[in-house]
């Protein structure tokens, strides 16, 4: 049953990747200034179905080096989040949300 669930999503979102060439909004984001997005070596960011709609999309897809996550400024905000959590006691989910949202935005926006 598990199997079947899984090849339906499959299928759905393959389904979705097809059709999303002929999509209007596609068409006017195509139009705007390329975007490039720097990424990690993560398995999903390198997926066919990732690299087929960047494609689509008109997205750059820069892969930074392996094992090089000093130069990715996005692990320094990683850091400096769960080490301020790490000093919190954390009662709830939606607490832990709520400082992490805090926090996020905090170093998100420091230097930007």
């Amino acid at each position: 049953m598990k199997e079947k669930k899984k090849q339906n999503e499959k299928s759905n979102l393959h389904n979705f990747v097809s059709n999303l060439t002929e999509k209007e909004w596609v068409k006017d984001f195509k139009k705007e200034k390329r975007i490039v997005i720097v990424l990690d070596n993560a398995k999903i960011h390198r997926a066919t179905l990732t690299k087929k709609v960047a494609k689509i999309l008109n997205i750059k897809l820069v892969f930074l080096e392996k094992y090089s996550s000093d130069i990715n400024p996005i692990e320094r905000v990683w850091y400096s989040v769960k080490h301020k959590l790490s000093t919190k006691y954390i009662e709830n989910d939606t607490y832990l949300k709520e400082l992490f949202k805090h926090y996020f935005y905090i170093y998100t926006t420091k230097n930007s």
